[in-house]
């Protein structure tokens, strides 16, 4: 006679937990990639009045480090910060700039965007690559509206240079640093431009659910132990003070200025279809149609042909050559005549 309640009781939390885990978006098709119309990605622009799309290798490299104070606007706590900034040799005055913000981990200014940053102020670009704002956090813990505020503190540092246009300084955000980028540009409408390298478009619950359910995939799981993995990502993470996993960062300001995505086709960690569907959505609806979309066939999250953490390992194809004509044609308001 026990057995009965007991049963129902159990019943009852069963499908209390069901519904409280219920998978609330689609997941579905995995294992999709992008490719543009032309296995040629480079960027062209029209030169006819005179204005020339810049080169690598056009200036010698010069580097210096400067040291800030990079205070979390939500606690007060400090972190000292060095920014490693490098100018092309000669190259005059009213430059553009770009700042690199970084993307998981905890990567330095030594140790971060060495050879992109190199070879965009070989093009005439000033760049800054800083040691990535954490505090006291960690990678489940992380302060993106307080990194925001440091990313654009550089910012300004760098439009206060006497070479630097202040008008024309951008950034360049990879993976996780495009949650944070979408804040930069919620609190700064003037950077004038960004390189989004494989950017992660919706939420971190969206983005890990589509991870695992990609990871799933490719390894031909059935579909049920599939919906067991996605349905622990649709817990209230805010039980265990995990507060990061549904923040609010896909809106139009965050892709309403000129935009360069790129993705890799070995990524398996980004929704490309679908997200490059809702950058154009979103940019559209900020009333900005410069867009410019590119993919690189066998490069991987980052680009790389390769483990970025072994030292040589070069960006795809013709990557850092396609980032920087889009950048110098961008920056020169000249007109883009290469497919978007």
């Amino acid at each position: 006679m026990v057995s009965l309640p007991i049963f129902v009781i159990l019943l009852g939390t069963l499908v209390f937990a069901s519904n409280l885990t219920a998978i609330s978006w689609n997941y579905e098709p995995t294992g999709q990639t992008i490719e543009t119309l032309s296995s040629d990605t480079a960027v062209t622009f029209d030169e006819s009045s005179g204005k020339t799309v810049a080169r690598q290798g056009e200036y010698e490299v010069t580097k210096r480090y400067v040291t800030i104070k990079a205070k979390r606007p939500s606690t007060g706590e400090m972190q000292r910060i060095r920014v490693l900034i490098r100018e092309p040799k000669g190259a005059g005055s009213g430059l553009p700039g770009v700042v690199f913000m970084h993307g998981a981990g905890y990567g330095t200014c030594d140790n971060s965007f060495g050879d992109m940053a190199y070879d965009l102020s070989s093009a005439g670009f000033v760049t800054a690559v800083l040691d990535k704002p954490v505090w006291s956090t960690n990678d489940a813990t992380r302060d993106y509206p307080g990194s925001a505020a440091i990313y654009d503190q550089v910012i300004d540092l760098l439009r206060g240079l006497d070479t630097v246009n202040d008008g024309k300084v951008g950034i360049y955000a990879t993976s996780e640093s495009t949650w944070i980028s979408s804040y930069l540009l919620q609190r700064d409408h003037h950077v004038a431009f960004q390189i989004l390298l494989s950017p992660m478009v919706y939420s971190p619950r969206h983005s890990l659910g589509f991870l695992a359910a990609q990871d799933f995939a490719l390894a031909g799981a059935h579909d049920g132990y599939q919906s067991i993995v996605r349905r622990v990502f649709n817990i209230d993470a805010g039980l265990f003070g995990l507060n990061n996993l549904d923040i609010k960062t896909l809106t139009p300001q965050a892709y309403s200025i000129p935009t360069l995505v790129a993705y890799g086709t070995k990524d398996v960690m980004t929704a490309q279809v679908e997200g490059t569907k809702k950058i154009v959505e979103m940019a559209h609806k900020a009333g900005n149609w410069d867009v410019t979309v590119r993919t690189y066939p066998i490069a991987n999250h980052v680009l790389r042909l390769g483990d970025e953490a072994n030292t040589g390992t070069p960006f795809a194809d013709e990557y850092v050559n396609d980032v920087i004509s889009w950048a110098s044609g961008t920056t020169q308001g000249m007109k883009q005549t290469s497919e978007r």
